[in-house]
């Protein structure tokens, strides 16, 4: 079974954040940054120095190798006073500590020795981020641009083991194989790649990697070729054939907060109370059913309580649950209370 396309809010989402990184640090780099694939890159990381070495490989990749890449070996374990911090988000035993002068420090426990490019290439891109002075607070937030940068630098193709399938998660702060596919899809379809070359990037891949990233490639040759344009071109250039400019960028994280509905609950139930009380009496004339209405607002308050809705906890829109996007308000929901 194919793997499907993103929803659609989550697709334009993606694709607002992708048009921001190259909007900010060039057009250039998207269309044409090597594409780093896991054969290429030297399995040295069995040992500290492998380890150390593989990782400033894929820095002089990303343009920081002037940086000297120093790496910090410890024992499995959050770092003291670390706890909640971007450092919990650890990739196979490696993390990126900061950038001091110039020096890049990462750290790595037992696992971290053997780690796959796709793990090193996610804290490297860390890396890239900070450099940049792009991180942002909210640490699940991070996480999801820094997978999406990746693809941005050219590190995509190696992520896509540690992606999970499914839904996407919006509490663990990662993109899907499908989020993946579908943007690699947008960046392969803007290259226009002779199909020779294509094919050998994705016959490198697993067959259900491959499939999804050229169901996503197929998209925006297709339907999706509005938005690659939107996408490639700048607010200029969009003018001059005729699309509307491209949206405002980003998305702020909000969260779902279970609220209950007591109160529509009582108004509702003492409406339903009194009317019904009205009937009774117009038909038998006793005045005792009257007490019908607030016996249907006591129903009502305490169904309303006992049946919460899933809401924004920005604007108070009420969520679906699928929705990825606030509807109203128009930020990316991050997890559930």
């Amino acid at each position: 079974m194919a793997t499907p396309l993103p929803p659609p809010p989550r697709q334009h989402w993606l694709l607002e954040q992708l048009d921001a990184l190259q909007s900010e640090h060039g057009r250039e780099r998207l269309l044409k940054a090597p594409m780093a694939v896991a054969g290429a890159i030297n399995d040295r990381s069995q040992d500290a120095d492998g380890l150390a070495g593989a990782v400033a490989g894929l820095m002089q990749h990303v343009g920081l190798g002037q940086l000297k890449v120093e790496l910090r070996v410890q024992a499995p374990g959050l770092l003291p006073g670390q706890e909640g911090t971007a450092t919990a988000y650890r990739h196979q035993g490696t993390w990126f500590i900061g950038i001091e002068g110039t020096r890049a420090r990462f750290g790595a426990d037992r696992r971290g020795f053997g780690a796959t490019p796709g793990a090193l290439a996610h804290q490297v891109t860390h890396a890239w981020r900070a450099f940049h002075g792009m991180s942002v607070p909210d640490a699940d937030l991070e996480e999801i641009l820094t997978e999406l940068t990746a693809i941005y630098l050219g590190l995509g193709l190696l992520t896509l083991d540690d992606a999970p399938t499914g839904k996407p998660s919006t509490s663990l702060g990662s993109l899907t194989l499908s989020e993946r596919a579908f943007v690699l899809g947008a960046v392969l379809a803007t290259r226009e790649l002779p199909r020779r070359q294509l094919r050998a990037l994705l016959d490198s891949l697993t067959s259900e990697q491959g499939e999804a990233i050229e169901t996503a490639r197929q998209h925006f040759m297709g339907k999706g070729k509005r938005a690659l344009m939107e996408l490639v071109l700048t607010r200029e250039e969009t003018e001059e054939v005729g699309l509307l400019p491209v949206p405002t960028k980003g998305a702020s994280p909000v969260h779902r907060v279970q609220k209950h509905r007591a109160f529509p609950g009582l108004a509702a139930g003492f409406a339903a109370g009194l009317g019904g009380a009205l009937i009774g009496f117009a038909a038998s004339g006793n005045p005792q059913l009257l007490i019908l209405a607030p016996f249907g607002a006591i129903l009502g308050g305490l169904g309303g309580w006992t049946l919460r809705t899933s809401r924004c906890s920005s604007c108070s829109n009420a969520l679906g649950d699928d929705e990825i996007l606030c509807g109203r308000c128009g930020g990316l929901i991050m997890t559930q209370d």
